[in-house]
């Protein structure tokens, strides 16, 4: 398994770093660490301080956390701040966590992730799904976590009717407005014409009218979709 090997390599590779780097202060220690974890795709997850007083020698520890999505991996790098009796303590050492910790929390950062990347699409490229997404948002999370983009298209196709319902003009004034504000408009009435949408029998002007709005704008948001969904498949 691919986090054996970031066990048993990754950890003997920091172990001879620190070794090597011990005399270094410790800035230079840490940045040397940092920067070999960052040539394997190790990215900082988070940091900060603890303190206990094992042994009754009173300890401030510092540590940053590093995961490596693709490979699985999650290392923590952590040292001791400050007076220690105990010598070779002030040196960072590194250590795994075990298997199902580890699956724990490389979900829990991806799903971060996951939600970060899925905002940023929606804002970008599909802002009229957003009260849709948001309110599916953790089934919309596992769907992509999963690499199930015709799941996630699937939902936004059944939000599409209720969208235009909505928003589907219901005054002529705002209907013959419409039609005077882009002359290209008036082909998306004869597309819905030319498709049987519009009942010929019982012509009214507006309804035809208004069904080529809805023709255009269903149009509009398969587009946003479509955007969205690339957007996913390439972050992801």
């Amino acid at each position: 398994m691919k986090i054996e090997i970031a066990k048993n390599e990754v950890s003997k590779t920091i172990t001879k770093m620190v070794v090597d780097i011990y005399n270094k202060n410790e800035g230079m220690a840490v940045n040397e660490i940092k920067e070999w974890l960052e040539m394997f795709n190790f990215e900082i997850i988070g940091d900060g301080n603890s303190y206990n007083d094992i042994d009754e020698v009173p300890k401030t520890f510092r540590y940053i956390e590093f995961l490596n999505q693709k490979d699985d991996a999650y290392i923590i790098v952590w040292w001791h701040v400050g007076y220690d009796v105990r010598a070779g303590y002030t040196a960072p050492v590194c250590y795994n966590e075990s298997y199902e910790s580890l699956k724990t929390k490389l979900l829990e950062v991806q799903k971060m992730k996951i939600q970060k990347i899925i905002k940023e699409g929606l804002e970008a490229f599909a802002p009229t799904f957003k009260y849709e997404i948001d309110y599916n948002l953790n089934e919309v999370i596992e769907y992509a976590l999963n690499y199930d983009f015709d799941a996630v298209r699937e939902m936004m196709d059944e939000a599409i009717y209720n969208i235009i319902d909505s928003e589907t003009p219901i005054y002529n004034h705002d209907l013959i407005e419409w039609m005077a504000n882009n002359y290209n408009n008036a082909s998306y009435v004869e597309d819905a014409i030319e498709e049987g949408l519009v009942d010929m029998e019982n012509f009214n002007l507006f309804t035809a009218i208004q069904i080529g709005w809805q023709w255009k704008r269903r149009e509009e948001l398969n587009s946003e979709i479509d955007d969205f969904i690339e957007y996913l498949e390439q972050e992801l």
